[in-house]
């Protein structure tokens, strides 16, 4: 009798794990594609949180928080969020990665 909720319990923290990891590589995914789209030549920091979230949505995760950009000379930095479904307590209730991208810039053919 004690078997059968056990393997209940075992079956749900094999899928909710499952689910953690799914959100993890979305978060992920989501901080490479902002930080991409923004370092790219004449893109903004407003394109690279607009592409983080589109990732998001169309790979059908939610946003625990919104993306966070910081940009320098160098380089690009997105943070992503992602809220992670929850099927057992316990378990995180978001995922963070972060991404760094390095900013693309034009040299004029002089100074290369």
């Amino acid at each position: 009798m004690l078997l059968t909720p056990a393997v209940l319990v075992l079956v749900l923290a094999v899928v909710q794990s499952a689910l953690w990891w799914h959100a993890a590589h979305l978060a992920d995914a989501a901080a490479q594609r902002g930080a991409t789209v923004a370092a790219s030549l004449g893109a903004g920091p407003s394109d690279g949180i607009a592409a983080a979230e589109s990732f998001v949505g169309s790979a059908g995760g939610t946003l625990a928080s919104p993306p966070q950009l910081w940009r320098d000379a160098a380089r690009v930095t997105v943070r992503t969020s992602v809220r992670v479904p929850h099927l057992l307590p316990g378990f995180p209730t978001s995922v963070q990665r972060t991404s760094v991208a390095m900013a693309e810039r034009f040299i004029p053919e002089p100074d290369r």
